[in-house]
């Protein structure tokens, strides 16, 4: 179960092209990606689309050495490098250009997991704890741990925009938005059933939440999957999506990771299939490819959406465009990727 929750969180978080699909080649250079694998804690640098491993491990032997798990999440912030050892307990903050360690953070003592982080300002670091009920605030400029936020049960991600940080709480299927300003819980809103995933609108009114549903890593009956939009402001429910299109029921779907590219589409990854909704109209839900899919970034610099895909054959990373949803490459890759994030 908990090896489950881990795939869902990460975001971040493989399978065959299908015979309908035809895969363009176009000319372009190499960008870079960082990625997190499934089999160890090692953390890449690689190329695109020519897949050629630049770095092979960024983590420092003496960091590397005391880890067991994968890494489940990657975030980049004012020059530093924000990894998640979930089960290891531990967050590895590293130089972004030199990859040496700046600090190490061990919640090892409170067994509390390391899972999603979002950076309000530039002295704070709001970090989730995927089996706790409470999210910490860690002072990055000092890297220490100096508050818990009381939230909702096994929070899963964080949203920010402006002084809101709106945090899913899976176990008990609520949202809570947290003021930066008060540092505390100001509002508790009833979601759809397991809520895993959130994000911001570019304009910064709405943010979006995709609940799992029940059903799908739950012994209880299928609920569908859902997108459902919160206006930060007024802290209110606004519009509710199913994600799911004709014959393809949302109460199947199991979203696996979201993304929201500039000229604001949303892309939900599931592990059968890739949808697209409009978050200017906060409506029509599209279907757009059928594949095995395990993760989700977006692009905007090359224009597309990275997805991740693993089956029992084969791994593999799919180039598509983010206006389109439609694969522009699919490139075997010789592992399995547990998160990723766009690099310089």
């Amino acid at each position: 179960m908990r090896q489950i929750l881990i795939l869902l969180i990460s975001i971040v978080l493989l399978g065959a092209c299908s015979s309908e699909e035809r895969i363009i080649n176009p000319q372009e250079q190499n960008s870079k990606i960082l990625l997190s694998v499934k089999e160890s804690p090692e953390v890449k640098i690689v190329t695109l689309p020519d897949m050629n491993i630049i770095n092979n491990n960024i983590i420092p032997e003496s960091i590397f050495q005391s880890l067991n798990y994968p890494i489940t999440s990657i975030k980049e912030f004012n020059g530093n490098l924000y990894l998640s050892a979930q089960l290891d307990h531990k967050l590895i903050i590293l130089n972004a250009s030199s990859f040496e360690k700046v600090a190490l953070i061990d919640f090892g003592d409170d067994n509390a997991e390391v899972g999603n982080l979002a950076f309000p300002n530039s002295t704070d670091c709001y970090l989730a704890h995927p089996n706790k009920n409470y999210i910490s605030i860690i002072d990055i400029t000092v890297f220490r741990a100096v508050r818990k936020v009381n939230v909702g049960q096994n929070p899963t991600s964080l949203a920010v925009m402006g002084n809101q940080i709106v945090v899913t709480n899976s176990q008990d299927n609520t949202i809570s938005f947290v003021d930066t300003r008060s540092r505390a819980s100001e509002a508790t809103l009833t979601t759809s059933p397991n809520p895993y995933f959130s994000f911001v609108t570019k304009d910064g009114t709405y943010a979006g939440v995709i609940s799992i549903g029940h059903g799908k890593i739950d012994a209880n009956d299928k609920s569908p999957a859902m997108l459902t939009f919160y206006n930060i402001n007024n802290r209110s429910e606004s519009e509710k999506l199913e994600i799911g299109e004709g014959l393809i029921s949302a109460n199947d779907i199991l979203p696996v990771g979201v993304a929201i590219t500039n000229s604001e589409w949303i892309y939900i990854a599931t592990q059968t299939s890739l949808f697209r909704a409009d978050a200017r109209s906060r409506n029509d839900m599209k279907y757009i490819i059928k594949k095995n899919l395990t993760g989700i970034i977006n692009d905007d610099g090359n224009s597309r959406i990275i997805l991740s895909s693993e089956s029992q054959d084969k791994n593999e990373i799919y180039l598509a465009s983010n206006k389109t949803g439609v694969i522009q490459k699919a490139i075997k890759i010789p592992f399995k990727i547990q998160t990723m994030i766009v690099w310089r």
